[in-house]
């Protein structure tokens, strides 16, 4: 029952009108019994989930097909999601963190006992400092064995230095073609 009410929750209004909507017209048309009517609602969010996931699918297809230059395109949110769908589909148990209080951290990867706290920086220009600090602290406060900065540019030689004294792994646009292909 739990996982039925996160995902009420997790759905936008007009998702639940148009499904309340559904409901009630299948109610009024099929009130025989209220199982009739529950087959129907079960019978849409079904239809509905197959309809997102198909959806993903495409899209991660379309996405994992893509080149440095496609990257350099997208936004922040996108190349994120693009990250996430990318290391899914190297093994890897993908969580992405809030887009607001994610303590610098945007992907926490697993595989197996490893856990790895991950910045993604999809940018025009070379990668600084910051994002090395931010992953940082976000690894400490995601309680990550281990930290990453991915861009689809370069970093900078202060940038390079923090992170070998930090320990996080840097992952440059050669790098990104690398893991890509």
């Amino acid at each position: 029952m739990g996982k039925v009410i996160h995902y009420l929750k997790s759905k936008d209004k007009a998702t639940l009108f148009t499904a309340a909507v559904f409901i009630y017209v299948i109610l009024e048309v099929y009130g025989h019994t209220i199982w009739n009517a529950f087959i129907w609602v079960m019978l849409f969010l079904l239809i509905y989930k197959l309809i997102k996931f198909g959806i993903r699918i495409r899209r991660n297809n379309q996405w994992l097909r893509s080149d440095i230059h496609d990257i350099d395109l997208m936004n922040g949110i996108e190349f994120e999601n693009y990250l996430a769908d990318l290391f899914e589909s190297k093994g890897y148990s993908v969580k992405l963190t809030p887009r607001s209080g994610d303590y610098g951290v945007d992907l926490i990867l697993r595989k197996g006992r490893k856990r790895t706290a991950v910045q993604a920086k999809c940018y025009g220009g070379n990668i600084g400092v910051d994002a090395v600090q931010q992953v940082i602290s976000g690894s400490i406060h995601w309680r990550t064995t281990n930290a990453m900065v991915i861009t689809n540019r370069y970093f900078t030689p202060n940038a390079k230095k923090l992170a070998k004294s930090g320990m996080v792994e840097l992952i440059d646009r050669d790098g990104l073609s690398k893991l890509i292909n």
